[in-house]
């Protein structure tokens, strides 16, 4: 019988597929859709495929990174398809109307949000994409920090933890960590997503306060503030690379 196991190294998951066939040895793949598979012989047991996906978690993670990071590289000119005036940007179940409006000095914008309209107004001469990218991130920035810092408090509450500094970064791979100093990391990209998927990560490292791994008592933690969080981990898994590209 098939199934699936989840594998995590400083803050970052990989779902792994088990499949089982006639085979003699025990081998892992990492494929060019990022999908992991496991396969092994049929009746092994679960603890024995565990181990050895253990044994191989340095290379699997490195393995996951360098396919993550080459189908980036894959598309170095895709801000040009993304940031360009009135374009849709995604935000949480919306969406926000870039305005790119020529005008201030070179290397300069000037950067207006307007919530009731939603639409981000950049003004400046200089129109590159990469540019225009990094006025939008500045923005996205502050929303995410708003939002994930008011749900973060409101989690904490109701888990009864506590937490120290929280950081809003730009990560390749990673969607949140929490360190064993209760520092909480998160990337500003899952204010683009859904309200309920941004609040599954803030829960999950939340969760980490109670348990530093990823135990059946990790997922209980998580599973008694939030019993649909496989749904939204799916979901997640589903649609990462979509928001990645941001």
């Amino acid at each position: 019988m098939n199934g699936k196991i989840c594998v995590s190294k400083n803050g970052h998951e990989i779902y792994i597929n088990v499949i089982y066939s006639k085979r003699r040895t025990i081998g892992l793949e990492v494929k060019n859709d990022l999908t992991v598979n496991v396969r092994a012989p049929l009746y092994t047991r679960k603890k024995d495929i565990l181990r050895f996906v253990e044994s191989k978690q340095d290379w699997l993670f490195k393995a996951y990174e360098s396919v993550l990071n080459n189908s980036v590289k894959d598309k170095p000119a895709a801000y040009e398809d993304i940031y360009y005036d009135n374009a849709l940007l995604p935000y949480r179940d919306g969406h926000i109307r870039l305005n790119i409006v020529k005008g201030g000095e070179y290397k300069k914008a000037d950067v207006y949000y307007d919530f009731n309209e939603r639409v981000l107004r950049i003004t400046t001469t200089n129109e590159s994409a990469e540019f225009i990218r990094e006025c939008a991130v500045g923005m996205y920035r502050q929303l995410a920090g708003k939002e994930i810092k008011q749900q973060v408090a409101y989690y904490a509450g109701k888990m009864g933890v506590t937490y120290n500094r929280i950081f809003i970064k730009e990560q390749k791979t990673k969607w949140g960590s929490c360190s064993s100093r209760g520092n909480l990391n998160f990337n500003w990209k899952l204010v683009l997503m859904p309200p309920e998927i941004l609040d599954y990560i803030v829960v999950h490292e939340l969760a980490h306060r109670i348990q530093m791994n990823h135990s059946p008592a990790f997922w209980m933690q998580v599973e008694k503030v939030m019993p649909d969080y496989k749904r939204r981990a799916g979901w997640l898994k589903k649609h990462e690379r979509e928001y990645m590209k941001y």
